[in-house]
């Protein structure tokens, strides 16, 4: 079984609302960011951000 192959067997739960990518081709995005060398996702550091000014 390849990468592929085992990310297209992951169920996808997401509501069909608007236009949808299939969620194998988000997760090999994501893998190739990591291998990329991309650690931190913006959303995450805007989190972040947002979490200290409420301190």
């Amino acid at each position: 079984m390849t990468l592929i192959e085992a990310l297209q067997s992951v169920p996808d739960y997401r509501k069909a609302r608007g236009e949808r990518q299939p969620l194998w081709i988000m997760f090999v995005t994501i893998v190739m960011g990591n291998l990329a060398g991309y650690r931190v996702s913006v959303s995450a550091n805007h989190w972040q951000y947002w979490c200290q000014l409420s301190l």
